[in-house]
């Protein structure tokens, strides 16, 4: 998940996915995105993310699906999120 901080202690969140390595995924987003919304976040706002290691791509799958209906993801494209049984993932940040 990206989360932008757009006032002192406010998250949103901008996006879920899959990424086998973090760092270039996230270069990636900054800088040769086709996804317009997330490059133009990640460049405007001091970005977070959040991650879990999930094994088994039923399961990532699974995880993504369950996190785009908990946080709505605004620039996330409904057609893109997999099929499936949610999964449940620990989202405290605490």
């Amino acid at each position: 998940m990206l989360t932008p901080r757009s006032f002192p202690g406010i998250f949103r969140v901008i996006g879920d996915g899959f990424a086998e390595k973090l760092r270039e995924r996230i270069d990636q987003h900054a800088t040769h995105s086709d996804n317009k919304c997330v490059r133009g976040k990640v460049n405007q706002f001091s970005c977070y993310v959040a991650w879990a290691a999930v094994a088994g791509e039923e399961d990532r799958d699974g995880a993504e699906r369950a996190l785009y209906f908990r946080f709505k993801p605004e620039c996330n494209d409904r057609n893109g999120v997999p099929d499936g049984p949610d999964l449940d993932v620990n989202t405290d940040m605490a």
